[in-house]
């Protein structure tokens, strides 16, 4: 069974049988069996926008190769999982009214990069008028052996239920520890959730 299209050309419409490459609109439509049917595939021209009027036609879309090559240069932001610490709020204390800040203390312990660390850190929070907060700090981690790192970082983050923060940033190391001297050339993305009793956890990615 054939349709007339606008432009005069025999269109098809029951493509059982048909197994080799077709024009049609001077574009070439290539037939590729699928589930018991038959996909057309547009080779030189935008057929898929003329023939799609026509009823009784199932059209999958193909990426084309500029999509597929996108799809392919995508990667990873985040590289290895840095570390992990645990720990809770100790001090907090207003520093300003205008804009609303907050200076914020606390201590914490876990790994980084597998070594065992204990650390504290000061951070300044201001609160910015549509509620989300902006903050800024430094702290240092020390591993059993006595090593320090040091750190300096930024990020934004909102209030939760009950009091609770959740924050998103990058950190800066320093260090002259030979165990964790791969910090100082990383920039480390981080996850810093403090809940509702003061509770604090951080997660720190390396960025690549």
């Amino acid at each position: 069974m054939k349709k007339d299209h606008p432009s005069g050309a025999k269109v098809p419409t029951d493509f059982a049988g048909l197994s080799a490459p077709f024009d049609f609109a001077q574009g070439r439509l290539e037939v590729v069996p699928f589930h018991g049917g038959f996909e057309l595939a547009h080779c030189q021209t935008h057929l898929s926008i003329v023939c799609a009027a026509f009823a009784g036609i199932k059209w999958r879309t193909r990426k084309t190769v500029t999509q597929a090559r996108a799809e392919r240069e995508v990667e990873p932001m985040l590289g290895d999982k840095i570390g992990e610490v645990k720990g809770k709020r100790l001090v907090r204390r207003v520093i300003s009214v205008d804009p609303p800040t907050a200076e914020v203390t606390f201590e914490d312990s876990g790994k980084m990069l597998g070594v065992a660390v204990n650390g504290m850190g000061t951070y300044t929070s201001v609160v910015r008028a549509d509620g989300s907060i902006h903050g800024s700090g430094q702290g240092m981690n020390m591993t059993d052996d006595g090593e320090a790192v040091t750190w300096t970082g930024t990020g934004t983050g909102h209030f939760g239920p009950g009091g609770s923060v959740s924050y998103r940033g990058m950190l800066f190391f320093r260090t002259t520890s030979k165990k964790l001297a791969r910090l100082n050339n990383a920039c480390g993305a981080f996850e810093y959730e403090v809940d509702a009793k003061g509770g604090t956890v951080s997660k720190i990615w390396e960025w690549k």
